[in-house]
């Protein structure tokens, strides 16, 4: 794959500090010295925009960002936020949800200074990953905004937000991401999460499984089905969202695109990933169990005909 460019140069006016990084593809979780390397000088970068920084997080883009975090992420998802703050385009609003075991103890200043540039967080029960999408889509009684979802432990180049919505202006019933995988069948049972190869091409359908940690946006419609659905997910894949918002758009009639031909990896923090949910979900096959209790015959049987 074809490497993609990071090569602008991004001032600080309140710092005048200058950066300038050209991306190759990372390892989604490599520990090389290149990788520390950079991601320390991004830190750098959002650290200072955090301490010094007055200009909005949120701008004219009709969207919605959201992102959860929790345990030792909490003092740092303020880079993340930084890291969309500081894009080509800002979304109308950027929501934190939290869980209400944190509601009465201060926010770190971090995000607190966020919060004066117009970051919105909110304390809900928690239901693990879900957190990042579910309590919004609960809070409209009907959607008009789309939702882009992000994670916690992730540098976001400045172009996410900007082709995410260009995406789905384009074509605004289909979910779009930046990572996808093609899901493998054989016959009417589901083949090992392991066995299906990421995407290398844009060709949209019903068997292309977004990976949320690149970034999805979600139409307003399929919004009013995931509230509607309830907290059904918790039956089956409470540790795995991505397989929930898949089967519930299948079920819902919306197609997976990805944006481009190729995958897009992102630079993760470092130091985020000991709790992260790949060491449980793929390292220990529970994204299989999940599988097999989140798709029914049904689901299997509507992938297969139009694979």
């Amino acid at each position: 794959m074809a490497p993609f460019a990071f090569r602008r140069r991004h001032v600080d006016r309140a710092t005048h500090a200058a950066i300038a990084l050209r991306m190759p593809k990372p390892a989604r979780y490599g520990t090389s010295p290149s990788h520390y390397l950079k991601t320390s000088l991004f830190g750098l970068a959002a650290d200072a925009a955090n301490r010094f920084s007055r200009a909005p997080v949120t701008g004219s883009v009709p969207v919605v960002v959201s992102l959860t975090t929790h345990s030792i992420r909490l003092a740092r998802v303020y880079r993340t936020i930084e890291s969309i703050a500081r894009g080509t385009a800002k979304p109308q609003r950027m929501l934190l949800w939290l869980g209400q075991q944190e509601q009465g103890r201060p926010l770190p200043r971090t995000l607190q200074r966020l919060q004066r540039r117009g970051l919105e967080v909110r304390y809900v029960r928690d239901v693990g990953p879900h957190t990042k999408y579910y309590p919004y889509a609960c809070s409209e009684a009907a959607h008009r905004l789309p939702l882009v979802t992000a994670d916690d432990d992730m540098w976001y180049p400045r172009f996410w937000l900007e082709r995410l919505w260009q995406a789905h202006q384009r074509d605004p019933v289909r979910v779009h991401c930046y990572r996808a995988r093609r899901m493998r069948l054989d016959g009417t049972r589901l083949l090992p999460y392991e066995t299906w190869p990421f995407m290398d091409d844009d060709r949209p359908g019903r068997t292309v499984f977004a990976t949320g940690v690149g970034g999805v946006i979600y139409p307003p419609a399929l919004l009013d089905c995931l509230r509607d659905q309830g907290a059904a997910f918790a039956q089956c894949c409470p540790e795995a969202d991505d397989l929930w918002l898949h089967v519930s758009a299948l079920r819902h009639g919306f197609e997976v695109q990805q944006i481009g031909r190729d995958v897009m990896e992102f630079e993760t923090m470092p130091a985020t990933q000991s709790i992260g949910l790949q060491n449980r979900n793929v390292a220990m096959s529970r994204n299989d169990v999940q599988a097999a209790a989140t798709y029914t015959p049904a689901d299997l049987e509507l992938m297969r005909r139009t694979a």
